[in-house]
């Protein structure tokens, strides 16, 4: 049942998260790059993957692709969808953003890029890029930032949702899978 106790203790979640947000270290930022014609190159990928920190820790990720390159890269992301079949593909959103996609991970960044990239399980919920993307001629750039063990999971989600606010990605959803 939803109640006063109920207000009062998302007010007390609200009040961590803003002391744990104006005493946050900002992390650096991480960059990897790699073309969407390497995608289906597993040396390449897999050269990529091996770029990636794959600490445990909270991390924040974002894909852009190059400009001039959105209407492709959404057309050929509603082709795949409407072919896709058993595989899970991120949403696709009303967007003119270099901003492909923004996401976070407690654990094992590194796996999750992979699912992204589509060299990993197709059950998964991810964009699958190598299986679409390489049409478009478009580099892939990635970015992530990975916050230490004192900055909450609520905190980080919390960012991300704000960054994903901001950068009005092609694909995938706001707040918390």
């Amino acid at each position: 049942m939803f109640s006063v106790d109920i207000i009062a203790k998302c007010i007390k979640d609200l009040k961590t998260s803003i002391n744990m947000l104006e005493n946050i270290k900002m992390p650096a930022c991480n960059k990897l790059n790699i073309s969407s014609k390497n995608l289906t190159k597993p040396m390449e990928v897999e050269s990529l993957l091996k770029l990636i920190d794959n600490k445990n820790t909270n991390v924040i990720y974002v894909f852009y692709i190059d400009k001039g390159k959105v209407e492709c890269v959404k057309n050929a992301a509603q082709k795949y969808r409407s072919k896709k079949g058993e595989i899970h593909f991120s949403q696709i959103n009303n967007s003119n953003s270099t901003c492909l996609y923004v996401g976070s991970k407690i654990t094992g960044i590194r796996g999750r890029i992979k699912q992204h990239i589509g060299t990993d399980n197709t059950r998964t919920y991810a964009m699958h890029l190598k299986s679409w993307i390489i049409k478009c001629d478009t580099n892939i750039h990635i970015e992530y930032y990975s916050f230490d063990d004192s900055v909450s999971r609520e905190t980080v989600q919390l960012m991300e949702n704000t960054l994903w606010r901001q950068k009005k990605p092609l694909l995938g959803k706001l707040g918390a899978k």
